[in-house]
């Protein structure tokens, strides 16, 4: 994304350009090459959807189902999850929060105050600086 406001800051950009911009941006990924751009900008109708590496939110999700399985007594008390997060970046905390709360909206019940209090001692994200974590956690 920095790229791509970078060079077209203050103007109008093409699809054209657009293309160009990202095909050497990822000249090194060789799947690049094979991408259907005319599908993509120029057929009607949605192109059929990729099929994409969930490994970074896979984690994510199953951080946060981990916590759910604390709160509903399913792990033995006072057993929380042992995962370093501080070395996550702000789109990994926000995708473990929000599986974290569609988990709860599903559910139709919030974690308790007790899971919460942990949570918080544990990583720490009432103390972040980021606006996103600060939203999805307080």
């Amino acid at each position: 994304m920095k790229a791509y406001f970078d060079k077209f800051k203050f103007s109008t950009v093409t699809s054209q350009k657009f293309v160009e911009l990202v095909e050497s941006y990822f000249e090194d990924v060789p799947a690049i090459k094979e991408f259907d751009w005319d599908t993509w900008l120029r057929k009607p109708g949605m192109p059929e959807t990729p099929t994409f590496d969930r490994t970074l939110s896979g984690e994510c999700e199953h951080l946060a189902n981990a916590w759910v399985s604390v709160d509903d007594g399913e792990t033995a008390k006072g057993v929380l999850p042992k995962h370093d997060i501080s070395g996550w970046s702000t789109g990994r905390k926000t995708c473990f929060l929000d599986s974290l709360i569609g988990t709860c909206t599903e559910r139709k019940r919030p974690l308790s105050l007790s899971t919460v209090a942990n949570m918080k001692e544990m990583y720490r994200m009432h103390e972040s600086q980021n606006s996103e974590v600060l939203f999805r956690f307080c």
